[in-house]
């Protein structure tokens, strides 16, 4: 992600995401260029942070990050963003999306789908092989009936 903060002095160059519901914070590494900065959002801390679906806000220098200089109403509406998947180091996979809330903050829900997605998988791979070592068993196309 990239931004920049506009008008303030910086003594404290620091960022952090923090969980909505009860306030824990993750440390982000954080490149500054001036007032411009550019971080990666810390995926594995924030769901290693956790069980469950997670609505993380971010701080830069302290300050709350989002799209407050604007003249638009309702950022989230303006600025739809898709749900995405991620593949981290570790093989985890975490569904991410960031977004802007109605007042313009800058937000990153996540959740570690890994668990899910491997019951799924072994669920389909059943019924692929008992779907093989019976071939009786295959549905047939629907047939049209007049």
């Amino acid at each position: 992600m990239h931004g920049r903060l506009v008008g303030r002095a910086l003594p404290d160059r620091y960022a952090e995401a923090v969980r909505r519901r009860d306030k824990v914070a993750v440390p982000i590494d954080v490149r500054w260029s001036g007032a411009a900065f550019t971080l990666r959002v810390p995926l594995a801390a924030m769901t290693g942070a956790g069980e469950g679906q997670w609505v993380w806000d971010f701080r830069v220098a302290g300050l709350p990050l989002g799209r407050w200089l604007s003249d638009v109403r309702d950022p989230a509406a303006a600025c739809p963003t898709p749900f995405r998947v991620f593949a981290l180091p570790d093989g985890a996979l975490v569904r991410a999306h960031a977004h802007f809330t109605g007042t313009g903050a800058f937000a990153v829900t996540c959740w570690d789908i890994t668990d899910l997605t491997e019951t799924r998988t072994r669920a389909t791979e059943t019924t692929e092989t008992r779907t093989k070592d019976r071939p009786h068993l295959t549905r047939e196309p629907a047939k049209e009936t007049s």
